[in-house]
């Protein structure tokens, strides 16, 4: 099951997250940098998505957020492996450089007979069919700067069975994440970190 977070403590206007991935709803105005660990705060905007290795978090402009267990990559003792996010098969790398865009939500029931044939038998547009995919995906995009090899071909997708090849597998919780991500319009910024 997801679990729900409302965050009812702070009044303010953005999400806001530091390099470790903590995050807050601040008021935008005040020192943004935490005394204990001497990092900054760094403007995420109202709405946005964090994986951290083990869930995908959406947080929302309502100040609260909701999560869905996931994974990334070829696991290793049933968990995301942070340490081969650089070698073929690994976790999505760390970075702050993604984002998604719910425009570009693509889906099982709107791909040709033809196409979904092809896709069973490993071809067409998704490889493996349903079982490797789930009924709906959406790919993720670099932003601007380029962190090397290991920037593109990801997506956020289901599937019968825990782990991707660097894609953000939420197996049998996909439905109920494209269900909250469909309602946006805008793309999200999506942050990765592992602790």
């Amino acid at each position: 099951m997801y679990n729900t977070v409302n965050i009812v403590d702070f009044s303010g206007l953005n999400w806001f997250i530091t390099e470790s991935g903590s995050t807050k709803w601040f008021d935008q105005q005040g020192d943004f940098s935490d005394t204990k660990t001497q990092e900054t705060w760094t403007d995420m905007g109202e709405d946005f998505l964090k994986f951290n290795g083990s869930e995908l978090t959406l947080y929302k402009s309502d100040k609260s957020s909701k999560s869905w267990p996931a994974v990334s990559g070829e696991l290793k003792d049933g968990k995301t492996d942070p340490d081969s996010q650089w070698e073929k098969g690994g976790p999505i790398p760390e970075g702050t450089h993604y984002s998604v865009n719910p425009k570009e939500i693509q889906k099982w029931d709107n791909i040709s007979f033809l196409n979904k044939v092809k896709s069973i038998f490993g071809g067409g547009s998704f490889p493996g069919g349903t079982s490797s995919w789930g009924d709906v995906r959406v790919p993720i995009n670099p932003q601007k700067d380029n962190r090397g090899e290991r920037t593109g071909g990801y997506f956020i997708h289901g599937g019968n069975t825990q782990g991707s090849r660097g894609c953000i597998d939420l197996w049998k919780y996909n439905k109920s994440f494209f269900n909250d991500f469909k309602e946006y319009k805008v793309p999200l910024p999506l942050i990765i970190i592992y602790p």
